[in-house]
């Protein structure tokens, strides 16, 4: 199972012009990979990640950092729906890459990642959602445990694992909001109120302290 320090893998997939490709290929850059499906019908699952994906990919140098969308659905997800789906949300093939494949080698990729996928109809999924963020070397740096992520925060992160100077803050606030959200399986608002509690009543001691 993918973990940190996992290496990227090399299962064949095919990119919206039909090209054969690895993630394997990436490895020099930062390389942020999630899964979706683009029939999925809720607006918070793989449409809000696509668009937190589009601002990224205004926000993140692309000499430095790759995106990589694998669809769930490679029965349906051909080369040509993922280019449509591309369009949508305006993803640059050079920055962005949406990838289908065979059967097989995406059920293999979904079973590495810990992503467990029902299908409930035709069209629909239920699924499970991460954030894998590869270094530069090709290895995990980090696993973003939920959707819910702050593409601010992910923009932190993944300029903090190339090497550049973020804030800290950021950081520390994608940890902790995902790891509630995913250990209360509720809203992002409620890491964040959570959060932003401890933070006020840390300010409130620290005040007292001073007096």
């Amino acid at each position: 199972p993918v973990d940190i320090g996992t290496r990227l893998s090399d299962q064949p997939m095919i990119d919206p012009s039909g090209r054969m490709v690895n993630l394997r290929q990436f490895t020099g850059k930062v390389t942020l990979v999630s899964f979706i499906f683009t029939r999925c019908p809720d607006q918070s699952l793989c449409p809000a990640i696509s668009g937190k994906y589009a601002y990224l990919q205004k926000h993140l140098d692309p000499k430095k950092f790759h995106l990589v969308e694998i669809t769930l659905d490679p029965q349906y997800d051909s080369p040509a729906i993922l280019r449509g789906y591309g369009k949508l949300f305006g993803a640059d093939p050079s920055r962005w890459s949406l990838l289908t494949g065979e059967g097989s080698s995406i059920q293999q990729l979904l079973n590495a990642y810990g992503i467990n996928s029902l299908r409930v109809s035709s069209s629909n999924f239920l699924h499970t959602d991460k954030l894998v963020i590869f270094d530069q070397h090709g290895k995990v740096a980090d696993i973003v445990q939920t959707a819910a992520w702050s593409p601010v925060d992910v923009a932190g992160e993944a300029e903090h694992i190339s090497g550049m100077m973020t804030n800290p803050f950021g950081r520390l606030r994608l940890s902790f909001v995902a790891s509630i959200v995913a250990l209360c399986g509720g809203s992002p608002y409620v890491g964040i109120i959570v959060m932003d509690s401890l933070i006020l009543i840390g300010g409130l001691i620290v005040a007292f302290c001073l007096l």
